[in-house]
């Protein structure tokens, strides 16, 4: 067992400084597994990420959804098609992207792809279109080292 740590305690003032910003959708999902995570992990005795059931998942999302409306955000999701076919039918939470071309080309024109990217997970919910990352890791890592991260290119290391 031991210590439990999650940041859901600081969700109502995250959100309330979004909200204040103008922010008016909150798209999220929660951490898929890749095998890098457990190669990060390995070597970090009595360290270990909780995959919380699903049922647990829904109750996180409804309380988001909640907090979120009172402030006028819209909560949506990528990759969590099988949370919502479980949410209750009040639920407003809709299928979403990580970074929704349509959204891009809504705020600042243009023409880019809205072709589903076929590279994602599109079985499990993905609504992300054909996009080019133009980061690039090894020259410009970030050094938040997130043991999560697809894109921390190295093991974890801490600062």
């Amino acid at each position: 067992t031991g210590n439990v740590m999650d940041n859901l305690n600081d969700f109502p003032l995250i959100s309330q400084r979004a909200s204040a910003c103008g922010i008016k959708r909150c798209i999220t999902s929660f951490m898929d597994y890749y095998p890098k995570i457990n190669r990060r992990t390995a070597s970090m005795k009595g360290f270990s990420f909780i995959d919380p059931p699903i049922e647990k998942k829904i109750d996180i999302l409804i309380t988001m959804e909640k907090q979120l409306h009172e402030i006028k955000i819209q909560l949506l999701t990528c990759c969590e098609r099988e949370l919502l076919q479980r949410l209750p039918q009040t639920s407003r939470i809709k299928k979403s992207a990580c970074i929704p071309n349509n959204l891009l080309m809504e705020i600042y024109g243009g023409t880019i792809s809205l072709q589903t990217d076929k590279g994602q997970r599109v079985k499990n919910g993905c609504g992300c279109s054909v996009s080019i990352d133009i980061g690039s890791y090894h020259l410009h890592p970030c050094y938040h080292n997130c043991l999560f991260c697809y894109a921390n290119p190295s093991s974890y290391t801490k600062g």
